[in-house]
């Protein structure tokens, strides 16, 4: 086992990969940066008199969303995000309520598939969050990583002059 490092510690000496490897961590945040602009897909844009949504699909949850843009019912949209579950994702969470509630409560099945759009909504946010602070949180540690290594390897480069 101790000639095997000792294999790894002159290849790696001997190479001068330990010179550049903040290399490698600044180019994993630079692809987490490309990674955000491709979590977007477009989808098709519709009007409807001085309201403007736009289809959108989270390549990183598969959640579909709309943007809403422009005035409805006195209410101003400039950005809003919505996310649209499925039909199936609405029907199987509707029975699974149905089913949990038994005959405790009196629940209607209209009652029940507005809860359902409620509880997918909320899960769709909580996704979209999570995803978003997993990629910053990545974002982060490989920019810190880059700058602690890239000022060691300042550090030791003017220790040798």
């Amino acid at each position: 086992m101790e000639g095997f490092r000792q294999g790894i510690n002159v290849f790696v000496k001997g190479c001068g990969c330990m010179k550049r490897i903040w290399i490698i961590s600044l180019v994993i945040f630079f692809l987490l940066l490309l990674a955000w602009s491709f979590r977007w897909e477009k989808g098709p844009e519709q009007s409807l008199s001085n309201l403007k949504w736009i289809h959108m699909r989270d390549r990183w949850t598969g959640q579909a969303w709309i943007a809403l843009y422009g005035v409805a019912d006195e209410n101003v949209f400039s950005g809003e995000m919505k996310p649209i579950p499925s039909q199936t994702d609405i029907v199987n969470e509707k029975d699974n309520i149905l089913v949990k509630s038994g005959n405790v409560r009196n629940i209607t099945e209209e009652d029940a598939k507005n809860t359902a759009k409620l509880n997918l909504a909320y899960l769709a946010w909580r996704n979209k969050n999570i995803a978003t602070g997993a990629w910053i949180g990545l974002a982060a540690v490989f920019l810190i990583v880059f700058v602690v290594l890239y000022v060691h390897n300042f550090q030791i480069n003017k220790k040798k002059e």
